[in-house]
């Protein structure tokens, strides 16, 4: 589960709303590098996001799909039940079929833009029974644009996972 909060700029501020509650995020990450001091790896995540607004004037929907790439860093403690993680990345996000519902009746042609973007965050991860993980944190990504003041938003996302053995 991942919601996403807008963090100012142009774009968010067309959609005018502080949450955007139905958002899902995933992550396939390989951690070859294992040391002492920590743990380096690469991870791959998609997300989805639901857009939606209604104001006075109009009702604004659309959809956000995403992928990113990015760096991993673990630090483990407690017997290797709980790691601190921190990540740092780019990639693409694209939105889909955002379309203006006036309360005239009027509608604006769906429209849709493929973004870059970088990002970065930290979650807390814990083994609660053998290979079955949970895992809290908080991401910022920046999208990248030549219109306009830069957006970027912060998602929160709470998670569910298995570690797949590594041989």
């Amino acid at each position: 589960y991942a919601p996403a909060f807008p963090a100012g700029g142009y774009f968010f501020d067309t959609y005018d709303s502080a949450a955007y509650p139905l958002g899902v995020l995933g992550r396939v990450s390989i951690v070859p590098i294992k040391r002492l001091w920590g743990w380096i790896g690469l991870e791959l995540s998609p997300q989805y996001t639901s857009l939606k607004t209604r104001s006075g004037k109009y009702n604004l929907t659309g959809q956000m799909l995403g992928l990113y790439a990015n760096g991993l860093f673990q630090k483990w403690m407690r017997d290797y039940t709980l790691a601190v993680n921190l990540r740092l990345g780019g990639g693409i996000n694209s939105i889909l079929g955002m379309e203006f519902d006036h309360r005239d009746g009027s509608h604006s042609k769906k429209t849709s833009t493929l973004l870059m973007t970088v990002n970065a965050g930290a979650s807390v991860q814990w083994f609660v029974w053998k290979s079955l993980f949970i895992e809290g944190g908080v991401e910022y990504v920046q999208l990248i644009s030549l219109q306009g003041d830069p957006s970027g938003f912060i998602r929160a996302a709470a998670s569910l996972g298995i570690r797949l053995p590594w041989e």
